[in-house]
C-alpha cells in the first residue's frame, strides 16, 4: 500500500514563463524521428506531420509550430505525441536540433499563440 504521508521532492523548474493559459494537443509525427521533451516542432506542409524544427528548413520543417511535452520515438512508425500549443515559456529551456541564434530563437513563434520569455525576478 503506498505510503500517504511520505515527502516527495519536487525540483523547481522554470519552464513556464510569465501567466498565459498552457495548452496542448495531440500532433502526429512524420515517420523517422525521434523528439525530446521540450523539442520545438515544425508542421511540414508536404505530410501534414510534424517533424523536428530546422532552422531555414523547407516545406514548413523551418517554421516552429509547437513544443513537445514529452519524449516520442516515431523511428518505426508514425506517432502521437502531445505538443504545447500555447503558453509562456523559457527560451533557455527549449531544445533544438541544431543551434539557431538568439535572434532566431526570438522570432520562432511570431503570429502563434506560444511565447517565448525569460524568467522575471
Amino acid at each position: 500500500m503506498e505510503n500517504l504521508n511520505a515527502t516527495v521532492s519536487i525540483e523547481a523548474d522554470d519552464f513556464f514563463t510569465g501567466d498565459m493559459p498552457v495548452r496542448t494537443k495531440d500532433v502526429a509525427l512524420k515517420i523517422g524521428q525521434i523528439v525530446v521533451a521540450r523539442e520545438v516542432l515544425a508542421f511540414e506542409t508536404t505530410t501534414g506531420k510534424y517533424v523536428t524544427y530546422t532552422e531555414g528548413g523547407e516545406n514548413g520543417a523551418g517554421v516552429a509550430a509547437a513544443i513537445a511535452a514529452y519524449n516520442m520515438d516515431a523511428t518505426a512508425a508514425e506517432s502521437v505525441v502531445q505538443a504545447y500549443s500555447a503558453g509562456s515559456f523559457n527560451p533557455e529551456k527549449l531544445v533544438f536540433s541544431g543551434t539557431p541564434t538568439d535572434l532566431q530563437k526570438a522570432n520562432l513563434f511570431v503570429n502563434s499563440q506560444i511565447v517565448l520569455q525569460t524568467p522575471q525576478g
